[in-house]
């Protein structure tokens, strides 16, 4: 029969009086976890819950510090049924004390206070050998039993889940955090949102969060808690003060977080002329999967399994007689204008006092989204190509190529040429090197150029680089917008040499507040465009429109002067040279 606890067949349970604590110790301790220094549910720390793992490291670690003596030789460790209804139950010398009231085991060689939630119930506690096993043993079996649950694939709980999606144009904001620093918190809303943010110097704050589809409001209302802010979108920038006494306190500009714009398992390959090696013998010698291919100029686009292997394929096709270039393909962020906002009822009659002749031989190449004028402006547009399939257009704004394309037509309205548009974007989303090249080569055998590109990134990609250059040595001419951030920060395809960069003036001729001013940059238009779409005349302004009117001064310079492209375009940069800093 047992000491302690016994299950007897009848569910009854006998007990003895337990030892009398040993004297020296006190009354009452903190809890296993609070000195642990392990954060619980329990009183002592209720910051999180303890792993379920510290409960075999706890009894390794009492298995060696503890003196456990048998009471008699018979002495063992059992829970009856019964003692999980009734509650504790205390050893002779308590060394485990279990309770199941509030769903948890202690773990104490005393008293120790509630610690609820820490460690899941237990059957039984695993002594009933204890006699037959060396304690330094089992011990060492308990240590190391959490270290190898812990570096195991079963620990999910380490996985970094870490998430935060703002959808600027739906107004909607996802996140799953943990544990972020502020500063880090503010990089990511500067870098998704694009506004210019301020915090007020020594405002700390821990953020953890978890929410989805609540609109950017409430958002920050959630993310920085006790912590005031204010927006503001004066002059047409937005900005987010944050602080804790006033919003003129908020002094400190935060850097946007740099986005990476390289697709790691991807690659872009130009072959030779007569390569030894064909692009299929290639790609099944690498493990790649061929996802876009052109055979007429050799040019192809290849995707793997991984990163890694991406990697390594590209040092090997580096240095492989067949392959002419190789490199990263890239993300191009979609041409979104700075600010388009509805202006009211367009005016009687045509916007622009257009009265052209018979269309010159000047073709205008516009690489954009789709295109959907109105039916004044659908006789100089020809028919679109699409290098993503059927996009969709939006129906209750303009798109950006038909703001784009109005532009255009507007910059050169004495002598308009015929607008060629060439999508690259599928509705909203992203689209990348690879169909951005794709858009290029048709609109150079289209007989485009000048050629407008409003799209762009700090993804610096050597294939386009030399598709760029290769192009500008037959007489093509790129005009490409600067980009929307304001900075000095090189934006491709704007930034390759021989590429006219524009960037945008506010309404006094200024640089404007939100454009793009870096080296790179080689001329500078009104940033502000009418459009009208549906009846209503449409406001838009950024880098893009300054681009397009850039585009369109250069075709009506070529037809009125009877040069070439890059003739045109070196006269309009000069007289419409940028800032100087």
């Amino acid at each position: 029969m047992n000491d302690l606890h016994n299950n007897q067949p009848s569910g009854e349970s006998r007990s003895v009086k337990p030892r009398q604590t040993d004297p020296r110790m006190p009354n009452a301790l903190p809890s296993l976890c609070s000195l642990a220094a392990i954060p619980c549910g329990c009183g002592a720390s209720r910051v999180g819950k303890i792993r379920p793992f510290f409960a075999p490291f706890a009894l390794g670690v009492f298995a060696f510090k503890s003196r456990i003596k048998n009471p008699t030789p018979s002495h063992r460790v059992a829970v009856s049924r019964s003692d999980f209804v009734k509650g504790p139950v205390k050893l002779s010398r308590p060394v485990f004390q279990q309770s199941v009231e509030k769903g948890c085991i202690k773990i104490a060689p005393w008293s120790w206070p509630d610690c609820g939630n820490c460690i899941p119930p237990l059957p039984g506690l695993p002594l009933q050998r204890m006699r037959n096993v060396p304690r330094f043993l089992f011990g060492l079996v308990c240590l190391a039993l959490p270290l190898a649950v812990a570096g195991g694939p079963s620990s999910a709980h380490t996985t970094d889940t870490n998430s935060l999606s703002w959808r600027v144009k739906q107004n909607q904001v996802d996140a799953e955090i943990q544990e972020w620093n502020l500063p880090k918190l503010l990089k990511k809303i500067a870098s998704a949102t694009g506004w210019k943010v301020y915090v007020e110097p020594g405002t700390t704050q821990e953020v953890s969060a978890k929410f989805k589809n609540l609109t950017q409001d409430e958002a920050l209302r959630r993310l920085l808690g006790k912590l005031n802010y204010f927006r503001d979108e004066t002059n047409g920038v937005s900005r987010l003060f944050v602080f804790q006494t006033a919003s003129k306190a908020a002094t400190q500009m935060v850097q946007a977080e740099k986005k990476d714009y390289r697709i790691p398992n991807e690659l872009l390959l130009k072959l030779k002329r007569s390569p030894t090696n064909t692009i299929d013998q290639l790609a099944k010698k690498l493990g790649a999967t061929i996802i876009g291919r052109d055979d007429k100029i050799g040019f192809y686009r290849l995707q793997f399994a991984g990163g890694n292997t991406a990697d390594a394929a590209q040092q090997s096709l580096a240095s492989n007689p067949s392959v002419a270039a190789v490199d990263s393909n890239y993300e191009v962020d979609p041409p979104t204008p700075f600010q388009m906002t509805q202006a009211g009822p367009a005016p009687a009659g045509p916007l622009f006092n257009l009265n052209p002749p018979d269309v010159n031989g000047t073709i205008v190449g516009l690489i954009d989204t789709s295109v959907n004028p109105p039916d004044q402006f659908q006789k100089y547009m020809l028919t679109p190509v699409s290098v993503v399939g059927t996009p969709d257009a939006p129906t209750d704004q303009p798109s950006h190529g038909t703001a784009m394309l109005e532009t255009m037509l507007g910059s050169m309205a004495a002598d308009p040429s015929m607008v060629q548009p060439v999508i690259i974007y599928s509705g909203d989303q992203s689209t990348t090197t690879y169909d951005l090249m794709n858009g290029i080569i048709q609109a150079i055998n289209l007989g485009d150029n000048p050629i407008s590109i409003s799209s762009g990134g700090t993804g610096n990609s050597s294939v386009l680089g030399d598709l760029i250059q290769e192009a500008q040595q037959k007489g093509i001419q790129f005009v490409a917008a600067a980009g929307n951030t304001p900075g000095t920060e090189d934006t491709y395809p704007a930034a390759y040499p021989g590429v006219l960069a524009v960037t945008a003036s506010d309404p006094n001729g200024q640089l404007a507040s939100y454009a793009d001013d870096g080296n790179f940059v080689k001329a500078i238009e009104p940033g502000t465009a009418p459009v009208v779409y549906d009846g209503q005349e449409w406001i838009v302004q950024g880098t893009s429109p300054a681009t397009a009117t850039m585009a369109g001064a250069i075709a009506l310079t070529e037809n009125q002067d009877h040069i070439t492209a890059q003739q045109a375009a070196a006269l309009q940069a000069q007289s419409h040279p940028p800032p100087k800093p």
